[in-house]
């Protein structure tokens, strides 16, 4: 009996060993690396990103083939060793674009759901919203369609308690609410004014968060609104600057009770980046906080922004042009709006452009986009800061292949141990796993 008990304690402890994902010890070192090649000729980018707690696996949504007959794409990774599980492809009715935009987990059925913009009618560039629901085997849950007299591209995402919620662009804007089984159950226009842009829809506490431009009768104007998950109107928060000229660029929650909403602004003839946190439920503006360009002649545009899990930490990334040259500006906040630290990629070979960042559960700031440290062309790029800011933990580049090379989403999840980029490179969606420590 002693003996039979050692046994099975052994193979228990044998399988925790298996499972358990390798221990790397060297910061940016790699640990796995996937490519994904399309049956067609044309390019495969990647758009989105989401990574299942549960499952452990990677999932990834973009738009594979050329513009005219361009399908979305979806593929499943195993979180700790890149094997791909599974890939979806999907050819709208009308066989013309088919454009990813967006994924999102879906914990109540433990897959993932994606929102795309599909050609009505092929080679018009009439577009519908298209969102597709998979199931972790990769089956299709549910397919439905937005459509309406104006261009329909969806902006947005956002999943919760089952629920599926897709914002749309158009002259006002709108939001479409699904329940699980994919009957739709309320739609909802988004504004009354001009509608210049959309960037992102957020869900935090019960409440959907959107966050664009609107036209304002002096130019432009940062807005925000929120809704209850039943489509009421809650509030509605406008940021104009000095000029009556903003633009917004991204938004982001982490686990705390805040929506930070970043963009830029013209305060006199400087434009400067600002990032606004408002609080859910009313609309209550916390703090405001701007990084102005080094010089009046620089320029710093299309800032992101990432909120840590538990809401205590804020990054801001840009690309800052300095002189002539793009590169990589960082600048991390503290809830109560105080700076902690700001980087600038300003090395004498360093150049690129950000398109995205992400805050780890070890409050390490990870930032990607196109860029070199060798003075080389610029392709696929990482910088990683570690806690206390710069200099750099780490920087990884994927030498380039052509001048279309870039990282476009990056993710830690929930475990804190790696750091995941879904690139573009030579004309493939590669994906890298880097160690975090």
């Amino acid at each position: 009996m002693i003996a039979r008990r050692m046994l099975l304690c052994v193979v228990a402890l044998a399988s925790i060993a298996l499972a358990a994902p390798p221990a790397h010890a060297t910061p940016g070192g790699s640990l796995w690396t996937a490519s994904y090649d399309g049956p067609t000729s044309g390019p495969d980018t990647p758009v989105g990103m989401a990574i299942d707690p549960t499952l452990h696996r990677v999932y990834v949504v973009g738009t594979t083939g050329d513009d005219q007959a361009a399908d979305i794409v979806t593929i499943a990774y195993d979180l700790y060793t890149g094997d791909k599980i599974w890939a979806r492809r999907y050819d709208g009715p009308a066989q013309g674009g088919d454009l990813g935009v967006a994924i999102a987990y879906d914990q109540f059925s433990g897959g993932v759901v994606v929102t795309a913009a599909s050609e009505s009618v092929a080679g018009t560039s009439r577009l519908d919203a298209v969102t597709v629901s998979y199931q972790p085997d990769g089956s299709r849950a549910w397919t439905r369609r937005a459509s309406s007299s104006s261009t329909d591209a969806p902006v947005g995402l956002a999943v919760s308690g089952g629920s599926t919620f897709v914002l749309l662009h158009g002259p006002h804007g709108r939001l479409i609410a699904y329940d699980p089984a994919g009957g739709r159950v309320w739609s909802h226009r988004l504004t009354d004014d001009t509608l210049l842009g959309l960037v992102g829809l957020r869900m935090i506490g019960g409440y959907l968060l959107a966050t664009g431009t609107i036209s304002v009768a002096a130019g432009s104007a940062i807005f925000s609104t929120a809704f209850t998950g039943s489509g009421v109107p809650v509030w509605t928060k406008t940021f104009a600057g000095p000029s009556h000229d903003a633009i917004a660029s991204d938004s982001d929650v982490g686990g705390g009770t805040v929506l930070y909403v970043t963009g830029s602004y013209t305060d006199g003839t400087t434009r400067k980046i600002t990032t606004i946190g408002y609080e859910p439920h009313d609309g209550f503006r916390f703090w405001r906080r701007s990084i102005a360009p080094q010089t009046p002649t620089d320029s710093d545009v299309q800032p992101h922004v990432a909120v840590s899990s538990d809401g205590a930490l804020i990054a801001v990334a840009a690309t800052s042009t300095m002189g002539g040259v793009s590169t990589f500006l960082t600048r991390q906040y503290k809830a109560d709006g105080s700076i902690l630290w700001t980087a600038r990629e300003d090395g004498p070979n360093d150049s690129g452009e950000v398109t995205d960042l992400v805050i780890s559960p070890n409050s390490n700031v990870y930032v990607v986009g196109q860029g070199t440290n060798t003075g080389g062309q610029e392709g696929a790029f990482l910088v990683a800061y570690g806690s206390m800011g710069p200099p750099s933990t780490f920087e990884r580049s994927v030498p380039p292949t052509n001048v279309d090379d870039v990282s476009r989403v990056v993710d830690t999840g929930n475990f804190g141990d790696r750091v995941v980029v879904a690139s573009r490179v030579g004309g493939d969606i590669r994906v890298d796993a880097y160690s975090q420590f």
